[in-house]
Order: C-alpha cells, then structure tokens, then sequence
C-alpha cells in the first residue's frame, strides 16, 4: 500500500514535528516515515511503537484530516477529590515528612469521611 501525502501535508508535518516531543513527536514522524516510502514494519520497529498503532495513526489522518489528527485533544485524569481537598491533602504533605505511601494513605483514612447521605464529600 502507498501512503501518499499531499505536499502541503508534508510542510506542516515537518514544522509541527521541529515543536513537539513526545507521542506527538512519534505521530508526526510516523506519518512522515510512511509518506517516504517506508514500510509499517520499518516505522514501527524505528519509532518503538506497535504495528497497529501506525496503521491507527494513519487512519486517523486520512479520516480526521491534518488539522484535528495534530490537535492533542488529551484530558488527563483529575481524580475523585474536590479542590478543596486536593488544598487540603497538600497543606497535609508540605507540612510532614511521609516515608512510604500507607503514610499518606492514612491521612486519607483519617481525614476524609465516605460520601454524606447529600452527595458531598468532607476532609
């Protein structure tokens, strides 16, 4: 299978890839690897990433386009703590030195009551 890309693709590919690191890096760098002439094989053994990750990458690119495959729509996980307890669990780690993690677990234990009867949660 030939995976071609349009001129205009390949510019913004290889200014993107001059800014980002990390799996956007891998990404772009991919997408360029292939439009080479490279196998899948070749990009996935070079980049350290799946085969069947590469052939998503370039799914994704043909049916998103360019400009929604760069965008890093990537939402990392808050957790189940509110912000005022994530204020107060740190005001907590500042002031004491924790050894290991049941440490830190305990305070936890000690200072957080399971969900009240209205849905909230207290420290």
């Amino acid at each position: 299978m030939r995976y071609d890309l349009p001129i205009s693709d390949i510019d913004t590919l290889r200014r993107y890839q001059r800014n980002v690191s990390g799996k956007g890096y891998i990404k772009v760098t991919g997408l360029l690897m292939l439009s080479n002439g490279l196998s899948v094989e070749t990009v996935s053994d070079s980049l350290g990433i799946d085969i069947s990750t590469v052939y998503r990458y370039w799914n994704s690119y043909k049916k998103l386009g360019l400009d929604s495959f760069l965008e890093n729509r990537h939402q990392g996980y808050w957790g189940m703590l509110s912000s005022q307890q994530i204020s107060l669990l740190r005001s907590e780690l500042k002031g004491l030195v924790y050894t290991d993690s049941k440490s830190v677990a305990s305070i936890g234990q000690k200072n957080c009551s399971d969900r009240q009867s209205d849905g909230s949660s207290t420290i």
